[in-house]
């Protein structure tokens, strides 16, 4: 297993990129991969996604996401299964009470 980085994720949602394409391809890849016992192969550390909510929401990235945007970003991770911690309940907590 390994973990996916933080400017990963934001190339991956931030369109205006110039490695969008590439990051957003390889992240729908491996998050859809599952080892041979039906695994993740790939986990996203708590960490990673408090970082990132910060990042793509900041004014100076080319296309910041709403608040809103962000936040569903990081639920739909959640829902495929692909978080490593049980404390993500904290980061979406954490969403709301920044947005």
């Amino acid at each position: 297993m390994f973990a996916i980085d933080t400017n990963l994720l934001v190339y991956a949602h931030n369109t205006d990129s110039e490695f969008h394409k590439q990051a957003a391809a390889f992240v729908t890849k491996v998050v859809n991969e599952r080892d041979h016992k039906g695994q993740h192969t790939i986990c996203l550390p708590t960490q990673v996604l408090s970082e990132f909510m910060h990042v793509v929401t900041w004014q100076r990235v080319e296309k910041p996401l709403s608040i809103v945007e962000a936040i569903r970003v990081v639920r739909d991770y959640r829902d495929v299964g692909a978080l490593l911690h049980e404390r993500i309940s904290k980061v979406l907590k954490w969403c709301r009470l920044s947005g």
